[in-house]
């Protein structure tokens, strides 16, 4: 979980396509993620993923996910994850609805308006 640009998620990607509207790149583990904003990086070039906690959905369609942890943070619940074996972390609302126990199995996904696309670099200055 990297500080520099405030809470966000990060993970190392293979760019697949991308043009001036949205890209689509590869995790380390394989699984293709795709977003809706525009990038420097070109086909075939390193860069890291950036998604902060709020721009992940935890529920029944994504990445396959293992909570960690669970903190009640009033209005909200965040939740400490482990996917493709990275930590991430993710905020949900409270909504009156008990946040899955350390321990499970959950799938993640990522708001592809939300996820951008840094070149590699950026993962030095943290």
């Amino acid at each position: 979980v990297a500080t520099f640009l405030g809470r966000a998620n990060l993970a190392g990607v293979e760019v697949l396509e991308a043009n001036g509207t949205g890209w689509a790149a590869r995790l380390a583990s394989g699984e293709v993620l795709h977003g809706e904003s525009a990038t420097t990086l070109r086909a075939g070039q390193r860069g890291l993923l950036c998604a902060r906690p709020e721009s992940l959905v935890v529920g029944d369609a994504g990445l396959a996910a293992t909570v960690r942890s669970v903190t009640f943070l009033g209005q909200r619940f965040e939740l400490e994850l482990e996917v493709a074996g990275a930590r991430w972390l993710a905020t949900t609302a409270n909504a009156g609805q008990t946040p899955p126990a350390a321990g499970a199995k959950v799938s993640v996904a990522i708001d592809a308006r939300a996820a951008r696309l840094l070149p590699a670099e950026e993962e030095e200055t943290r």
